[in-house]
């Protein structure tokens, strides 16, 4: 199946209905993630609210989505990376999605400046694919969340 891509950021903006479907597309391909994260992320890449930009990459299928990321600039260099590959989703199974999402991510490449983190379960499906295009492992992330202690309590 072809696909064409088309690049966003802050400079080529993205028109309010493409925004809408990339959000209802990433959320229902990332289960438990708020619609609203993935809007503040989007948001970030537009510069629409304080950030340090970055870029969305779509692969369209006709006039249908058919696969994207979404990679914000960290504002970090050195201890951290300069890029963090947000969302990455090419839904489907088998050969046609994995070469799809491989596609996006080696677009995705093509457009940053310095290092990219990705963060995923280390059981994800994607995982050797990412290890295939160069990604390491390097951390182990531990998260605290006040929130979740308040609630336990």
């Amino acid at each position: 199946m072809d696909h064409t891509f088309q690049l966003y950021n802050a400079g080529t903006g993205m028109e309010p209905w493409v925004r809408a479907a990339l959000v209802k597309f990433i959320s229902a391909f990332s289960p438990g993630i708020p619609p609203s994260n993935i809007r503040d992320a989007i948001d970030c890449v537009l510069k629409n609210i304080p950030s340090f930009g970055g870029f969305v990459v779509v692969a369209w299928s006709d006039r249908t989505l058919a696969g994207a990321i979404v990679v914000n600039r960290t504002g970090m260099s050195g201890f951290g990376p300069e890029n963090l590959l947000t969302f990455a989703v090419a839904p489907g199974e088998g050969t046609g999605a994995q070469i799809l999402l491989e596609a996006l991510i080696r677009k995705g490449m093509d457009y940053t400046e310095g290092e990219i983190a990705y963060h995923l379960p280390l059981r994800h499906p994607a995982l050797k694919l990412f290890q295939d295009l160069g990604f390491k492992r390097q951390f182990v992330e531990l998260r605290f969340s006040p929130e979740k202690l308040k609630a336990e309590a």
